[in-house]
Order: C-alpha cells, then sequence, then structure tokens
C-alpha cells in the first residue's frame, strides 16, 4: 500500500525570521512529514490597494504580515539549502506568476494553487507550463466548479494532479469535514488528497482510510506566534502524533487476512476456557455435561468440540479440577 504524502503547511509562520524558518522545516523533519510548503504571496498581484471590508480582518494588518513574510529570490535559495541539508522537498503555494517564478526557485516538486485561486483558469495554465504536478485545493468550491477545474487540465492532455478536497473554515471541527463528498470525488478519476483544517487527526485518518494519497496540514513552532494562519496550526508535538495517527491507520489497512497477535495470544491464555472435570473420576467413567467445567484460564483445547467428549469413556482416573482431554477418551 502506498503511503499518503503527508505535507507540513508552514504557511507564513517563520515571519521573515531564518531561525525560526529553520527550526520550523527541522520540526516537520522529526514529525514525520514528506514535504514542507509555505506560501509566496506577492501583495501587488494578490490584493487591491486602498482600504475595503476583507472578511474578519483588517486589509491593513494582512498586508503588513505579507510584507513581513516576503521573500527575495536570496531568501529563497536559503530555504532550499536549508530544506536540503534535512532532506525534505520544500515546494510552495502560488498566487500569480511572479509567485510562481519565485516558488520555481525552490524547485519544488509540485505547486499548491490554493483553494481560492481554483477558478484562476490562467494561474493554472501557467502552472502547467512548468511540467510539475500540480495540487488544486477545493474549498469553497461547488462540485460543477470541482468538475470545470479536472477537464480544464484533462483536455489539455495534463494530469499530473491532485485534487485536494477541502472545507476552508478556520478551524472546523471533525463534521463539518464533508468526507461523504471524497467518495463522489473519488468517482472523478483523478489523485486525490485532503486539506485538512479540522483540529485533530480524526478526518485525515478516516480520509486515507478511503483512498487520498495526499494529506495537507497547518503547522507553527508555537501558536503564541501568532499570524493569519496560528489558530488552525498544529504545533511540532502535535504534528507529529497527527502524522504518527495516519501511518498507524496505514499499517493497519495493509492487513487483509485475520492474524492474531503475540498480545491477542497472550490475552486468549485469561479469557478463553478449556474443559475441566468437576470432582473425581473413574476409568470407564460415561462423560456428562454435569461432569465438566467450562471454565478459564485456557488450555489449548476448542470448547466448541463439546460434543466430542459427552457420552464417551475415560481411559484414566481423573482428580477434581483436572483437565480432560481428548486422548483421555476410548
Amino acid at each position: 500500500m502506498k503511503k499518503a504524502h503527508i505535507i507540513a503547511e508552514m504557511a507564513t509562520n517563520y515571519f521573515d525570521s531564518d531561525h525560526l524558518a529553520e527550526e520550523s522545516i527541522k520540526s516537520a523533519v522529526f514529525a514525520g512529514a514528506n514535504s514542507i510548503k509555505i506560501q509566496i504571496m506577492v501583495p501587488k498581484e494578490t490584493y487591491l490597494d486602498g482600504n475595503y471590508k476583507y472578511g474578519n480582518y483588517k486589509i491593513q494588518n494582512v498586508r503588513k504580515l505579507i510584507e513581513i513574510a516576503y521573500l527575495t529570490d536570496k531568501r529563497l535559495l536559503k530555504l532550499r539549502k536549508i530544506s536540503s541539508k534535512y532532506k525534505i522537498n520544500i515546494t510552495a503555494s502560488i498566487f500569480g506568476l511572479e509567485s510562481l517564478r519565485k516558488a520555481s526557485i525552490l524547485n519544488p516538486i509540485y505547486y499548491k494553487i490554493a483553494s481560492g485561486d481554483l477558478n484562476n483558469k490562467e494561474l493554472i495554465f501557467e502552472a502547467m507550463k512548468k511540467k510539475r504536478k500540480i495540487i488544486i485545493s477545493t474549498g469553497m468550491s461547488t462540485e460543477r466548479e470541482i468538475n470545470r477545474t479536472i477537464n480544464f487540465l484533462k483536455n489539455r492532455k495534463f494530469n499530473n494532479f491532485v485534487i485536494m478536497h477541502c472545507v476552508s473554515e478556520y478551524p472546523h471541527k471533525t463534521e463539518k469535514s464533508q468526507l461523504g463528498f471524497l467518495k463522489r470525488l473519488n468517482n472523478f478519476g483523478v489523485e486525490t488528497g485532503f486539506s485538512d483544517h479540522s483540529s485533530n487527526s480524526s478526518s485525515a485518518v478516516v480520509a486515507v482510510s478511503m483512498g487520498v494519497k495526499w494529506i495537507e496540514k497547518h503547522f507553527t513552532l508555537s501558536k503564541n506566534l501568532g499570524g493569519l494562519d496560528a489558530k488552525h496550526s498544529m504545533e511540532p508535538k502535535e504534528l507529529k502524533n497527527y502524522i504518527d495517527e495516519i501511518r498507524g491507520i496505514e499499517k493497519s489497512l495493509q492487513n487483509k487476512e485475520r492474524v492474531l497477535t503475540k498480545a491477542e495470544v497472550n490475552t486468549m491464555q485469561r479469557a478463553r476456557r478449556s474443559f475441566f472435570v468437576s470432582k473425581d473420576l473413574k476409568k470407564n467413567h460415561k462423560i456428562r455435561r454435569e461432569d465438566l467445567l467450562i471454565v478459564r484460564p485456557y488450555k489449548k483445547h476448542d470448547i466448541w468440540e463439546i460434543d466430542k467428549f459427552l457420552g464417551k469413556k475415560l481411559k484414566i482416573n481423573l482428580k477434581k479440577n483436572k483437565i480432560i482431554k481428548a486422548k483421555y477418551l476410548k
């Protein structure tokens, strides 16, 4: 069974700090992530100038955080070098043509299209030209819009992409994960994943059991650092536990046959029953049901076979509470 590729989404949680960036990369490696991802935003190609309503955020604050996290080409090369040092691939979400150019400096194994740009045909088309895998999140999107994007890619003979099921609510409870939609998404005949914004590992574990091969999870060194993604990001220990849960369920799904574990065999000794005699019995005594105790512990005899004991005669004398075996019967 192919393991899911787990993306540790660092986003902009390194706050223009080489130290925080390196510590974040180290943490992702320790947690067991397969790749680490940042967000490369260029304000002028992402946000309109001026003041305006911007959801629950103040646009001035958002711009300030994005400007703080802005990466020069030189800094991107440094991040690539750090990632190489820790033997993990670093990639990026792209938000425009300049963002795409910058992301290419990382020599990424894939480009990520965020949910907000699933309908950004121009950006997707430019990313296709890079001839790398494209991962597309589907938050805020209808099934019609998702299908439209899939057809756009397929009609241009581009099949190296992943469609990530996603609910753009940050964070959201497990019951809002809408994992039932994965069944429909799998019917599109494309590689699927799950961009997880829930607060625990439950949804991701179920998604993997439903066949997704890509998982994306936000993380930060500490929620106390703040930032746009802090409230739905996991800290390092949480991320490690999250990934361990996924790897555990993957291992469990590999078992196609029922095999007793060593622990189960040990438990069997105290939990199953065997045949013992309820009183002293003489040789040639014909066994009746009241002569038998069917109690614990287990002595490697299957009590299902009781009919093979009843009505048979003993070959030997047996004392009360002694085990009775088939070989003691005529």
